[in-house]
């Protein structure tokens, strides 16, 4: 009777035990599915100047998918900026949960010697270091913003990234005009590497500047590659294969940045890079927070970049408007480039005040100013 006993517990144990196997692979085969992110579109008002829209909300793909939290749902409530911690945590843990969907390989990046870069005993150390002398310096690459204002532009009047016009170019196959484009963006890079070459760096900073250039180098290909295709001299797969390959490289390297920022040894990169943005930003006393709520006009007649109007109910303390420089944002180990949009969260923290210029026939119009920003972590 013992025997028969022990027999069916053990029964009883398997088939509870297939089951859970059962529910978990049916719960991975429903998050694995990708819900597509929608762009915002945002009407032009005078003087080029952005104003949110309402974005469309997709339903869930299974009731057994877990729910992303809306961020911009909360936007005019009374939380507090605290209250976004949580929800950004388990946004994080919901994004590392998914299962890759296929394995892409990353691309290496160039190589970059000592002998290209100013490597001085007094040069910045840290990666720290780093991001502010680059926040606060990048005003200094040599560029005509009129040239990048000539640039093409997503429909929400955002300049779009090299990143972006190869994916617009894969995914619409409309090639026509990507060129002139991809030209403008290959001699600010061009300029952004000679900058980068002349900062003074010793000890950690070296391999943070190598990478940088690497990845400069790296989208220099991109574009080549992209002018390859519009000329006919290489395949679109080809454009394909890399722009899919260097988005999953700036995501890799990007992590191992964070992690060399933050000194955490958190498997989860976006709550790692909240949690620095904030702790640190606090620490210093010069954090900022909230929902992108207004994007001004590109500056034409300064330093390219975009003054952002955060809402200050959501900035501790309120933080006004911040200064989005564009080396910044075509910078794939600081910044994913989707991320700069209307209604999107930014916590961060800043630097010195940047102010914003802008041609208006001949004349160099005051736009506004705002705070520069070092580093973010960013809703989508």
């Amino acid at each position: 009777m013992e025997k028969k006993t022990i027999t069916i517990s053990v029964v009883a144990c398997g088939i509870l035990v297939s089951l859970i196997i059962m529910m978990q692979f049916r719960s991975e085969e429903n998050i694995a599915v990708e819900v597509p992110t929608m762009e915002p579109t945002s009407p032009l008002i005078p003087r080029q100047a952005f104003v949110p829209a309402q974005r469309e909300r997709l339903a869930p793909v299974s009731e057994s998918m877990p729910l992303i939290p809306s961020i911009s749902s909360r936007v005019g409530d009374d939380d507090t900026f605290n209250d976004v911690n949580p929800l950004l945590e388990t946004f994080g843990n919901i994004v590392a949960s998914r299962p890759s969907l296929s394995v892409i390989s990353p691309l290496p990046l160039p190589e970059v010697k000592d002998d290209e870069l100013r490597i001085v005993s007094y040069g910045v150390r840290t990666a720290q270091e780093y991001l502010e002398h680059f926040s606060v310096h990048s005003k200094d690459i040599v560029f005509d913003a009129r040239r990048l204002a000539n640039a093409r532009a997503r429909h929400d009047g955002i300049i779009m990234t090299p990143l972006e016009l190869a994916e617009e170019a894969v995914k619409s196959g409309v090639l026509q005009g990507m060129t002139s484009s991809a030209g403008i963006w290959k001699d600010f890079v061009n300029a952004k590497i000679s900058f980068l070459e002349k900062i003074a760096v010793t000890e950690d900073a070296i391999g943070v500047n190598k990478k940088m250039i690497g990845f400069e180098k790296l989208t220099i290909e991109l574009l080549d590659k992209l002018q390859g295709v519009e000329n006919g001299s290489i395949e679109k797969k080809e454009l394909s294969d890399f722009v899919m390959r260097m988005n999953v490289t700036a995501d890799i390297e990007r992590g191992k940045f964070q992690k060399t920022v933050t000194q955490k040894s958190s498997n989860n990169i976006f709550s790692r890079a909240i949690e620095w943005v904030v702790q640190r930003a606090y620490a210093a006393g010069t954090s900022f927070g909230g929902p992108i709520n207004w994007i001004d006009e590109y500056c034409t007649c300064s330093e390219p970049g975009y003054i952002a109007v955060i809402d200050s109910k959501f900035s501790p303390p309120p933080l006004g408007s911040i200064y989005v420089s564009e080396a910044f944002l075509s910078s794939p180990l600081f910044f994913k480039f989707t991320e700069f949009h209307i209604a999107a969260l930014w916590l961060g923290n800043y630097s010195e005040v940047n102010e914003c210029f802008a041609y208006h026939g001949s004349d160099c119009d005051f736009v506004g100013s705002g705070n520069r920003v070092v580093m973010t972590g960013t809703s989508f």
